[in-house]
């Protein structure tokens, strides 16, 4: 027993010790000092499957991972110029405070506008002796949602989503779910759902596989959303996550390399097609062609077809 337990107590080790060591493996490029990390980084998309992936869609993730700039300047109030007067005359500083801003799972299944959950620390209450004393608390403002339904004219689809007052604002604001996700800012959009969303309806629209019992319909929103159209390649990665974009890409270098793998058969028979198309065939010794010797080259490919030869060198 005791030498079973040692037995399963070292083969934990090892599988420990390979899980650790892996980890630090895939962790390596974190270890680079901060300036370096930064340039590794920003140049990801140099290196590896990511190289490979279009330059559409590489401005496309740029541009999505900036993240919604609009409600942030909302939320904390962003004063343009450098210095102020406060309410003496005094000429201060301006502080323009960054702010934390988190999007949980939640906010990438719903419409929230660009909102998100607010962290920060809630000042103490004042005193009236000494109000400088206290602690601050830490503490999340939460945005206020609901459940609503939002319509896709494009799709003719309707859809149960959670929604902020805000993002019902902005899809008001732009008349409709599908002006609103083709006019928005793709960083200001954010949210997965929405995207991909967003994807489907260019498809439709590049594709015009949309209202297919109703011309008129068709040609009406054609005509309405014909400036914000993309080409196919384009709208077809529109929408992707990086982990999709690369599954998405690794399928097509495997379709690729498969295509570029000619069998041998056929790549012999090209060959004895071009002899005889040449000519070269009518000085071979037929002895040769029947029983080959040898590193031929021919050979292989001679003896697959030996039967149809001979009888022309009968």
């Amino acid at each position: 027993m005791a030498c079973q337990a040692g037995q399963a107590f070292f083969k934990g080790r090892m599988n420990l010790r390979s899980h650790i060591e892996r980890s630090v493996k895939d962790m390596r490029k974190y270890e680079i000092p901060v300036a370096g990390r930064n340039l590794y980084l920003h140049d990801e998309f140099n290196y590896g499957i990511d190289a490979r992936l279009p330059a559409h869609y590489k401005t496309y993730y740029r541009e999505w991972q900036r993240g919604p700039e609009k409600f942030r300047a909302l939320a904390f109030q962003y004063k343009d110029g450098v210095f102020e007067k406060d309410e003496f005359g005094q000429v201060r500083r301006i502080q323009n405070h960054s702010g934390i801003i988190l999007y949980p799972d939640e906010f990438h299944e719903g419409l929230w506008g660009g909102e998100g959950v607010i962290k920060g620390v809630q000042a103490p209450k004042p005193a009236k002796r000494w109000p400088n004393t206290g602690q601050t608390v830490p503490r999340y403002w939460f945005p206020k949602t609901h459940q609503a339904v939002v319509y896709s004219e494009v799709l003719d689809q309707a859809l149960t989503v959670t929604a902020t007052p805000y993002g019902e604002y902005l899809v008001d604001q732009y008349g409709s779910l599908d002006s609103y996700l083709l006019q928005e800012p793709v960083n200001e959009v954010y949210s997965r759902f929405l995207l991909r969303l967003k994807r489907e309806i260019l498809l439709a629209l590049v594709r015009r596989d949309l209202y297919p019992h109703n011309e008129r319909r068709k040609a009406k929103l054609l005509a309405k959303y014909e400036p914000y159209v993309l080409p196919d390649e384009e709208a077809d990665w529109h929408g992707l996550s990086l982990k999709d974009a690369r599954l998405k890409q690794g399928e097509m270098d495997r379709l690729a390399a498969q295509r570029a793998q000619v069998p041998q058969k056929i790549a012999l028979r090209r060959e004895l097609v071009d002899l005889l198309k040449g000519g070269d065939m009518d000085e071979v010794d037929a002895d040769l062609i029947l029983e080959p010797e040898g590193d031929s080259t021919l050979g292989t490919a001679f003896k697959s077809v030996s039967k149809n030869i001979s009888k022309k060198f009968k």
